[in-house]
C-alpha cells in the first residue's frame, strides 16, 4: 500500500472542467491561462487525476511540460476562429444549451469522418 509522507493514504481524484480550479497549482497559473483551459474545455474532453497534477507534471515549467500539454486543454488545440466564439460564450456566461450548441457543431467541424467513413461505410 502506498503512503503519502503524513503516513495516509493519498487520495486518488478526479479533475475535469467541473473542478480542476480546486488543484492546488492551478491557482498559481495567469488568469489568461485559466481561461483559455476553460474555453477549450468546453469543447474537447479533459480529465485528469490527483496522480498526474501531483507527481507527474513539473508545474514549475508550465505550459512547457510535455505532461501538462499532454494533459491539459491548450489553445492551439482550437482554431482562433472556435476560439473566439466559446471564449465570447464563456465572457458573457451563455446558458448550457447554447454552449453546448457551439461546441456540438464546433466538435463536427473539428474532423467528423477522418477516413472518409460516410463515402466508404454505406450499404449497397
Amino acid at each position: 500500500m502506498i503512503r503519502s509522507m503524513h503516513g495516509k493514504t493519498p487520495r486518488f481524484r478526479i479533475y475535469d472542467l467541473r473542478n480542476y480550479r480546486k488543484i492546488p497549482q492551478i491557482d498559481r497559473l495567469p488568469d489568461d491561462l485559466k481561461f483559455e483551459m476553460e474555453v477549450v474545455a468546453r469543447v474537447l474532453p479533459f480529465r485528469t487525476n490527483s496522480h498526474v497534477v501531483e507527481h507527474l507534471i513539473q508545474w514549475e515549467n508550465i505550459p512547457d511540460d510535455p505532461m501538462y500539454q499532454l494533459t491539459f486543454p491548450q489553445r492551439e488545440m482550437l482554431s482562433p476562429d472556435h476560439f473566439d466564439e466559446v471564449a465570447a460564450l464563456v465572457k458573457k456566461e451563455a446558458g448550457e444549451a447554447e454552449m453546448e450548441r457551439t461546441a456540438n457543431r464546433i466538435r463536427w467541424n473539428l474532423n467528423p469522418q477522418p477516413a472518409g467513413q460516410l463515402e466508404h461505410n454505406v450499404p449497397r
